[in-house]
């Protein structure tokens, strides 16, 4: 008779040949479950456990079947969960390349803002140099006209008489 030990419960399982013997020593946890779930499943647990009945009472299996029952449950619940996390695990990797998408287009966006800038400085410094240098040549053409204007009116001496 093999045992299976749960934190609050003792699982009995009687092997009916060498071969089930076999396998209940490679059974591992995982397979285990497995085959629990199976059996919750298909319904076929009911010949396992008339016979679990009869050797160890009818309260003690029952509630063995309910607590398996319950931890059934338990982990098809967790299993749903787990699928739920998993696909916000894929939309948030989908959103992360979206906006890595978008920030490699922002800084596209900033480098060419940047060398914009750096164009406007450049032509600002053009400009004031160019401004100062008409500024002058404008200073001087008016000193220069003024100069003749003078010239033409002190040339005709309008205070003197005739």
């Amino acid at each position: 008779m093999k045992r299976y030990k749960y934190p609050s419960t003792l699982i009995y399982f009687k092997p009916q040949s060498l071969s089930e013997s076999a396998y209940c020593m490679l059974l591992t946890s995982c397979q285990f479950f497995q085959t629990i779930d199976k059996l919750i499943e298909t319904g076929d647990s009911e010949q396992i456990f008339q016979r679990a009945i009869q050797e160890q009472g009818r309260g003690r299996v029952l509630d063995t079947l309910q607590e398996i029952q319950e931890r059934h449950d338990t982990v098809k619940e967790i299993e749903t969960k787990l699928l739920e996390l998993q696909q916000i695990f894929l939309d948030l990797s989908v959103l992360v390349e979206a906006q890595g998408e978008i920030l490699n287009n922002i800084e596209v966006q900033v480098t060419g803002a940047v060398e914009h800038v750096q164009t406007g400085t450049n032509l600002l410094q053009k400009a004031r140099v160019l401004q100062k240098n008409t500024r002058k040549w404008t200073c001087i053409a008016i000193i220069i006209l003024l100069i003749i204007v003078l010239v033409i009116v002190l040339s005709l001496k309008p205070w003197a008489k005739k």
